[in-house]
C-alpha cells in the first residue's frame, strides 16, 4: 500500500514520456543552455550552409548541418530541409522516410530549447547571473523552428497512400497553423482575421496624412508614410517587432513567411479537402497570404526574405497557366517579379532553383526562346558536388576541417560527404527544368523535340512517368506519327493497371490520360477493329489529344499567332465533319466548341467565342440527356457506359465567358459593374455543375474520378478570377 501512490506515478510518467518521444529529451539530466556567443556562431554557420543550399552547393550545405544536426537547432532544420526538399521533387519513398526521420529529430530538439528557454531567469532578476539571451524572445525563435519542421513534416504526410497518414498530416497542420496564429499575435498584437482590415485602414491614414502634409509644408517630404509591416498597436511594443538581437534570421520575417506560406498552401488545395479544413478552423484568404509573404520579403533578413521572394515567384509564375495574362491580380506585376528574380540571381548566382524560376518567369514575359535557353543551362549546369578537390579554398577548408576532427568512429558525416559525387537534389531540380523546357517546345511547335524530352523525361522523374509518356505521346500525334502514337498511346493503360495491380494509386492526372485513351479503344471495338492503328486513331480521337491538354494544363496564352490560325482552321473542318454524324457524339463537339471558343477569344474575336462557348452549355445538355437516355436501357446489363458520355467541357465554358465578361470593354461604370455580376454569376454556375450530387441513372461518380485533375484546375481557376473580381469591384 505504501508503494501504489509512487508506481502509479511513475506509470503516469512512463505513459507520458512514451506518447511524446521529444520529451524524452528533458529526461537527461544536463540541462545546459550554449552561450550567447555559442548561439550565434551557429546561426552564421547554419546561414552558410543555407547560401549553399539556395546556390546549388548541396554538398557543401550538407557539411555545414551534419556535424552538429543533434546539437544545434539552426543546423538541425537546415539538415532536414535537404532531405524535405529532395523527398518532395523526387517522391521516392526512402527520401521520404529519411526526411520524416530529420524532421521529428529536429523537431523534438527545437522543442526542448524551447523550454530550455522558457526555464532560464529573465533578466534583472536574483538568478541573472546566467548570460542574456541572443535573442528578443528565445522561447519564440526555437518554436518557430519548430513549427516550421511541423509543416514540412504534414506535407510529407499527405504524400503517402495510408488514410491515417492523411489524419495524422491534418492534424499537424492545424496544430501549425494555431502556433503560427499565437505567434502573429504576439508578435504584431493583432488577429489574423484583423491585421488586414486594420493594415489597410493605417495604411489609408498614414497616405492621407502625409498627403495633407505635403500640401502644407514642402519639409514633409523627408517623412514619407510607414508601410503596414512597420507599424505598432496599443498592445505590441516596438522590441516585440524587432529583429533577432544579433542573428541574421528575422523572428518577424519568419512568421510572416512561415504563416503566408501555409495560407497560400490552404488556398491552393482541392475543394472537398478546403472544406474538411475550413471545418478545422482554418483561415485560407490568398490576398492575405500574398501580403505576409511580400511583407516577409521587404524586411530583407538573410534567410526568410530570399525564401519568401521564392515563394512569391514560384506563386506568380505559376500563375500563367491558371488565368489570362490580362487578369493577372495588381499587387505583383511583372516588373516586381523581375526585380525579385535579379537580386536572387544576384544573391545565388549558381542556384538552379532562381534557374528554374527565371526559366517560367521568361515565359510569362513572352519570350519563349530565352525562357528555352535559360531551363537549358538550368539542366545542363553540372553540380559543385563532383569532387572535393575542385572546390574553392573556402570549400576545401571546410571539407578538410571535417576530415581532421578526431571521431571513433569516422564521421558519418565525412563518410556521406566522400561519398557525394552527384546531388540527387540537383538532378530532381533538372528534371524540373526539362519539364518546362518540353512544355516551351511544345508552344513553339517543335513538337518532335518535345517528344523526345518527355520521353528523356521518364528516365531522370519518377513522379508521373506514364502522364510523361502520355505527354510525348500527343507530342508523337502532333508531328503526325500516327502510328508510333498509337502504339505508345496503348502502352499507357497497361502501365498503369501493372501499377493498381501492385497496390499503387493512379495520379489525377494519370486517371484523364487513362480515360481519354480508354474511351478510344471502346470506340474503336464499337466499329469492330481488332486493333488501334495511326488510320484508325485519327478517326476516334476527334478532340486532338495535344490541343486538349494543352487547354486545360497550361491554356492557350502562349500559343504563337499562326498556331492558332492553324488550330482555328482544323476545329472548325471537324466541326463540319462531326455535324454530319450521329448525335450520340455531342461531348466530342462541346469540347471542340470550348476550344475554338478558347482559340477565337485569344484572336480577339470575343463575339465568337461567346456564341462558341454558348453551344457548348447546349450541347452539354443533349449530352445529359442522351446519357441519362443510354444510362437507363442498358441498367439491366452490365456492360460500361457509352464512350459518349459527359465532358468537362460545360463547366469550363461558364468560367470562360465569365473571363470573357471581364476583358470587355465597358463604357460607362455601371456597364462594369453589370460585368462583374454576370461574370460572378457564370462562376457560380461552375460550382454547381461540377458538384451537382450523384444519381443512380448517371455516371457523375465515375465522372468525377475521371476528371479530377481537370477539375482542380478549374477549381484555382475560379477561385483566381473570383479574387480579380473582387479587386475590380473594390479598386
Amino acid at each position: 500500500m505504501v508503494l501504489r501512490q509512487p508506481i502509479a506515478s511513475l506509470t503516469r510518467l512512463t505513459l507520458k514520456y512514451a506518447g511524446n518521444p521529444s520529451s524524452l529529451l528533458f529526461l537527461t539530466p544536463s540541462d545546459h543552455h550554449p552561450e550567447p556567443d555559442t548561439l550565434l556562431e551557429w546561426l552564421h554557420d547554419a546561414q552558410d550552409g543555407m547560401d549553399a543550399f539556395f546556390d546549388d552547393q548541396f554538398d557543401l550545405a550538407f557539411a555545414h548541418f551534419s556535424p552538429q544536426a543533434k546539437t544545434s537547432p539552426f543546423h538541425a532544420m537546415g539538415h532536414a530541409l535537404i532531405a524535405y526538399a529532395e523527398a518532395m521533387v523526387s517522391f521516392d519513398s526512402a527520401h521520404i522516410e529519411t526526411a520524416q526521420d530529420r524532421l521529428i529529430s529536429a523537431e523534438a530538439l527545437c522543442h526542448q530549447f524551447a523550454k530550455r528557454s522558457r526555464r532560464r531567469p529573465t533578466p534583472g532578476s536574483a538568478a541573472a547571473a546566467s548570460p542574456p539571451p541572443l535573442f528578443v524572445n528565445d522561447a519564440l525563435a526555437y518554436e518557430l523552428l519548430q513549427s516550421n519542421c511541423t509543416l514540412m513534416s504534414a506535407t510529407l504526410q499527405f504524400l503517402s497512400n495510408r488514410w491515417v497518414d492523411y489524419m495524422r498530416g491534418a492534424y499537424k497542420l492545424r496544430k501549425t497553423y494555431k502556433k503560427y496564429e499565437q505567434m502573429f499575435e504576439w508578435i504584431t498584437g493583432e488577429s489574423t482575421n484583423d491585421y488586414p482590415r486594420l493594415s489597410n485602414k493605417r495604411r489609408k491614414k498614414k497616405y492621407s496624412l502625409y498627403n495633407n502634409k505635403k500640401k502644407k509644408s514642402t519639409s514633409s517630404l523627408h517623412h514619407p508614410p510607414c508601410s503596414p509591416s512597420t507599424s505598432t498597436s496599443s498592445t505590441a511594443s516596438p522590441q516585440r517587432l524587432s529583429a533577432y538581437a544579433k542573428s541574421p534570421w528575422s523572428l518577424k520575417g519568419g512568421i510572416f513567411f512561415g504563416l503566408g506560406l501555409l495560407i497560400l498552401i490552404f488556398s491552393l488545395l482541392p475543394p472537398k479537402l478546403a472544406k474538411v479544413l475550413n471545418t478545422f478552423g482554418f483561415y485560407a484568404s490568398r490576398p492575405f497570404a500574398l501580403q505576409l509573404l511580400q511583407e516577409a520579403y521587404h524586411l530583407q533578413d538573410d534567410l526568410y526574405s530570399p525564401l519568401s521572394a521564392m515563394a512569391l515567384l514560384a506563386y506568380y509564375t505559376s500563375l500563367s497557366s491558371f488565368i489570362h495574362p490580362a487578369l493577372l491580380p495588381s499587387s505583383f506585376s511583372l516588373a516586381k517579379a523581375r526585380d525579385m528574380m535579379d537580386a536572387i540571381k544576384t544573391k545565388y548566382p549558381h542556384g538552379k532553383i532562381g534557374k528554374l524560376l527565371e526559366g517560367k518567369l521568361c515565359r510569362m514575359e513572352g519570350d519563349l526562346t530565352k525562357s528555352i535557353q535559360v531551363l537549358r543551362d538550368c539542366r545542363r549546369r553540372d553540380s559543385v558536388c563532383t569532387s572535393v578537390w575542385q572546390l574553392n579554398e573556402k570549400h576545401q577548408q571546410k571539407y578538410e576541417s571535417l576530415a581532421s576532427r578526431p571521431t571513433d568512429p569516422p564521421s558519418p558525416c565525412l563518410q556521406e560527404f566522400q561519398s557525394l559525387m552527384v546531388s540527387e537534389l540537383s538532378l530532381q531540380i533538372s528534371a524540373l527544368s526539362v519539364y518546362e523546357m518540353g512544355w516551351d517546345q511544345i508552344f513553339l511547335g517543335d513538337y518532335f523535340q518535345a517528344s523526345e524530352t518527355f520521353f528523356r523525361l521518364e528516365s531522370m522523374n519518377n513522379w508521373s512517368r506514364a502522364f510523361y509518356h502520355y505527354i510525348a505521346t500527343c507530342c508523337l500525334y502532333a508531328d503526325e506519327e500516327y502510328d508510333k502514337a498509337a502504339l505508345d498511346f496503348l502502352q499507357i493503360p497497361r502501365l498503369l493497371a501493372r501499377r493498381q495491380r501492385q497496390g499503387g494509386r493512379l495520379l489525377p492526372n494519370e486517371q484523364f490520360a487513362d480515360h481519354v485513351i480508354r474511351q478510344w479503344m471502346a470506340q474503336a471495338k464499337q466499329n469492330g477493329w481488332l486493333s488501334l492503328t495511326g488510320d484508325k486513331l485519327q478517326q476516334v480521337a476527334r478532340v486532338h489529344p495535344l490541343w486538349e491538354l494543352i487547354y486545360v494544363w497550361h491554356g492557350l496564352y502562349h500559343v504563337p499567332r499562326t498556331t492558332l490560325k492553324t488550330m482555328q482552321h482544323t476545329l472548325q473542318h471537324s466541326l463540319d465533319a462531326l455535324g454530319k454524324w450521329s448525335t450520340t457524339h455531342c461531348s466530342e463537339r462541346a469540347r471542340l466548341y470550348l476550344l475554338l471558343g478558347a482559340v477565337q477569344r485569344e484572336l480577339a474575336n470575343h463575339d465568337h467565342a461567346e456564341t462558341c462557348f454558348k453551344r457548348v452549355l447546349m450541347l452539354e445538355k443533349v449530352c445529359h440527356l442522351h446519357h441519362r437516355h443510354d444510362a437507363a436501357s442498358s441498367s439491366s446489363s452490365s456492360s460500361s457506359s457509352s464512350p459518349a458520355g459527359v465532358s468537362w467541357a460545360g463547366p469550363f465554358a461558364h468560367y470562360e465567358l465569365a473571363v470573357l465578361k471581364l476583358l470587355g470593354e465597358s463604357s460607362s461604370a455601371d456597364r462594369r459593374r453589370q460585368s462583374l455580376v454576370q461574370a460572378k454569376d457564370h462562376l457560380q454556375k461552375v460550382d454547381t455543375s461540377t458538384l451537382e450530387p450523384a444519381d443512380t441513372h448517371d455516371d457523375w461518380t465515375t465522372k468525377d474520378v475521371r476528371y479530377e485533375a481537370v477539375y482542380m484546375i478549374l477549381h484555382v481557376r475560379c477561385q483566381l478570377l473570383l479574387e480579380k473580381i473582387d479587386e475590380l469591384a473594390d479598386p
